[in-house]
């Protein structure tokens, strides 16, 4: 079994309200409804982190005990600094890094050695995803399950 990193987009007013009261992170995340953008990027995160030097995850405020892990949240502010980070990593740049790296250390690397194009699927879903909450001026929180 893996761990896989979940996305979600929430308000600023959310976001606000989980920094002050983690007690309400779990149900802030959990609701459903038409307007939710969510993702996962599977067990990629870890080698997504490290090719893509942080971006789409630093700078985050951690949420305490909450989501079973524990969850990290980044304001729309920094959403928006990260989405135009990712902005400027392209597909085939990604790949290229992935093939020339060399860390037998990170969380499933070598499962995704024998599945490049499915790597660099999960960076262009996770691009996309900052994308879109960076338009709609939403805040992010990320979680691993």
């Amino acid at each position: 079994m893996s761990t896989a990193l979940f996305l979600r987009a929430v308000t600023p007013a959310e976001a606000e309200i989980m920094l002050k009261d983690a007690s309400m992170v779990d149900e802030i995340v959990e609701r459903e409804g038409d307007d939710v953008l969510a993702t996962d990027i599977q067990d990629a995160w870890d080698v997504l982190m490290k090719l893509l030097r942080g971006a789409g995850f630093k700078g985050a405020r951690s949420l305490g005990e909450c989501l079973s892990n524990g969850g990290e949240l980044l304001t729309a502010a920094q959403v928006k600094i990260h989405a135009d980070l990712l902005a400027a990593y392209t597909p085939q740049y990604v790949g290229r890094l992935f093939a020339e790296l060399d860390d037998p250390g990170l969380y499933h690397v070598e499962a995704w050695k024998d599945d490049p194009e499915g790597l660099v699927g999960e960076f262009v879903k996770f691009k996309d995803f900052y994308r879109q909450a960076a338009a709609r001026g939403l805040a992010i929180v990320y979680y691993a399950a």
